[in-house]
């Protein structure tokens, strides 16, 4: 299965922010920052690419439009 960029993104920016935020101030709430960076690449990653669209059917799409 290939992730796409865009949940990699969902996934590490929160974090990264979460965790600049701690190195800053030293304050505990960075971890609701991780939380949310895990809870919205798991997000991404679990959601269909498009409506009526499954992951299996994303390899086809570029052959169908060249044959076009």
């Amino acid at each position: 299965m290939k992730i796409s960029p865009k949940a990699v993104a969902a996934s590490l920016t929160p974090i990264v922010a979460a965790l600049i935020l701690w190195q800053i101030t030293g304050d505990e709430n960075w971890l609701i920052g991780v939380l949310a960076g895990f809870l919205s690449g798991g997000g991404a990653v679990v959601a269909p690419p498009a409506p009526g669209l499954k992951q299996r059917d994303l390899p086809r799409l570029p052959r169908r439009r060249r044959s076009q």
